[in-house]
């Protein structure tokens, strides 16, 4: 199968655990309200459900900032660095952090405070127990002494 159309098949598939219907609008799975509300947490945000039903749909839509993606594709691609099983549990590590500034300006407009970084979502299945997995967290900038 080509990548490009491996890649087609793997964000259709993923779509299905982001959203319940393609018809515009959106209905957000238990994911999505988790994914948006941590973000909006994560940034200082609370939303009022017109702003939630509006970065709903902002999730769903292409991006020019995100090279045509729309947000839900551009976190759907996990590159996972190491996973290990230690007893009874098992540790995931994600390969890196993604600069998140285009996501959220996607989903809820320009702020200049934002240095979020986010990690992808992966999905993780291990005997009976299923989740998503994702993180936020924020970059420190490195500022040099002036001269």
């Amino acid at each position: 199968m080509a990548p490009s159309v491996a890649r087609a098949s793997a964000w259709k598939a993923w779509k299905a655990d982001w959203t319940l219907e393609e018809t515009g609008n959106w209905v957000a799975t238990a994911l999505t309200k988790r994914y948006i509300e941590g973000a909006a947490h994560e940034a200082g945000m609370s939303l009022t459900p017109a702003q939630y039903t509006a970065a709903v749909n902002a999730f769903f839509t292409p991006t020019v900032s995100l090279g045509g993606l729309a947000p839900w594709q551009y976190v759907s691609d996990p590159n996972i660095s190491y996973a290990e099983l230690d007893g009874h549990t098992v540790h995931i590590g994600l390969a890196g952090f993604i600069d998140a500034r285009p996501v959220l300006t996607a989903l809820f407009g320009p702020c200049r405070h934002w240095i979020l970084q986010v990690s992808e979502v992966v999905e993780v299945t291990f005997g009976s127990a299923h989740d998503y997995l994702f993180s936020f967290c924020y970059a420190i900038p490195v500022f040099a002494p002036s001269a």
